[in-house]
């Protein structure tokens, strides 16, 4: 990170000479919360699918059919016929998770992400969704708070490295300003021109960092770029055929769950998985299963919830058939919102290398507790 200087008076930065313009692509750091294989493959179609504005009007036309009787009647026959859908993993929705500030860490999930994946479309496909409206909306109220945290704190450091002379002078306020704005629907361009007015003018003395703000704007409110705070809370609460009406709003739910801070934490992204010579649950990533290894390093009760939730999930997805388990469900959502992402602290940790000389493997594993 560049050293923090002061911001410069009007005169000295008026003296400067023009900074060397950006190239059209930011060279900045790129949030990378996953390193997963699945994650990596997912990103190019995530960015075409985020990037396209026909997809939201098609999704809005197909969540009509999707909600109709019809639509409801074909999933399930589909369902019966070929099984659920192989669930892919969505890479890391950007501005979710504060950044990393240092290489070699992911945030690993305790729930498996492809699980709530399978949970989001079991619901859909059975069109029971509905019957986790009060949950859903204990995610998204801790969801946006957890979103505002992280994009606070990333775009403090994303805007102190890139153009320290104005936003090191910045208070603390300020940078909770320009999130307010973002949740509230402003734009990456309006961010920009708001607060780094004559910025596009290619005379300015800090022109050079024009596209790499709009960059970092776009980059960090990624996900709330599909829609507004407001709008989402709306479509979770909102009755009868309005809730999830709104498709842009609906992805965004959807993303929140995928992301409860609760069920989060983070930490080296080599480890040992199953399938893995000495694997051992109690201290290691638990791969597309449920991780135990996570009691280690979150407090008991929240692991509980954790567990039960899991669990639960596991019974409705048995049966979906049966919603006698949705309520609970929701409650647990409900509990889930008292926790928070576990940051990483070294010494939970230990490094250790298990195998053969020929297939050995060095990795990261939790310690247990004493």
């Amino acid at each position: 990170m560049k050293s923090q200087t002061p911001a410069p008076s009007a005169q000295s930065g008026l003296a400067r000479t023009t900074r060397p313009a950006a190239a059209e692509h930011s060279t900045s750091e790129v949030f990378v919360a996953g390193e997963r294989p699945e994650a990596e493959a997912a990103r190019p179609l995530q960015r075409m699918l985020d990037s396209s504005a026909r997809v939201a009007r098609r999704g809005a036309q197909a969540d009509v059919v999707h909600r109709s009787p019809r639509g409801v009647t074909q999933r399930r026959a589909i369902t019966q016929l070929f099984g659920a859908a192989v669930v892919q993993r969505a890479g890391d929705p950007e501005g979710l998770m504060p950044e990393h500030h240092a290489s070699g860490f992911t945030y690993h999930h305790i729930i498996p992400e492809n699980k709530l994946h399978k949970l989001w479309d079991t619901l859909e496909t059975n069109d029971h969704t509905k019957e986790l409206q009060g949950g859903l909306g204990h995610v998204v109220e801790r969801g946006l708070g957890q979103l505002k945290s992280a994009a606070t704190g990333n775009i403090k450091r994303d805007l102190r490295k890139e153009i320290g002379e104005i936003a090191n002078g910045w208070a603390d306020e300020k940078f909770d300003e320009i999130v307010n704005d973002a949740i509230a629907g402003a734009s990456p361009e309006a961010l920009t021109a708001k607060y780094f007015p004559g910025l596009e003018d290619k005379q300015h003395v800090y022109h050079g960092s024009y596209l790499n703000i709009k960059t970092i704007f776009s980059k960090r409110f990624k996900v709330i770029g599909e829609s507004t705070g407001e709008d989402v809370k709306g479509t979770v609460a909102a009755e009868g055929e309005e809730f999830l009406a709104d498709a842009g709003a609906k992805a965004v739910v959807n993303k929140l769950l995928m992301w409860m801070p609760g069920n989060i934490h983070r930490g080296p992204s080599k480890r040992f998985i199953p399938g893995d010579t000495g694997f051992d649950k109690d201290v290691d990533d638990g791969g597309d299963s449920f991780e135990e290894a996570a009691k280690q390093v979150i407090p008991a009760k929240q692991f509980e919830t954790v567990s039960e939730l899991d669990k639960k999930i596991d019974v409705y997805l048995g049966n979906p058939s049966d919603t006698a388990v949705l309520p609970r469900i929701g409650e647990l959502l409900e509990e889930m919102k008292a926790y928070s992402v576990t940051d990483y602290v070294p010494d939970n940790w230990v490094e250790a290398t298990v195998g053969a000389k020929k297939n050995q493997k060095k990795a990261w594993r939790l310690k247990k507790k004493v």
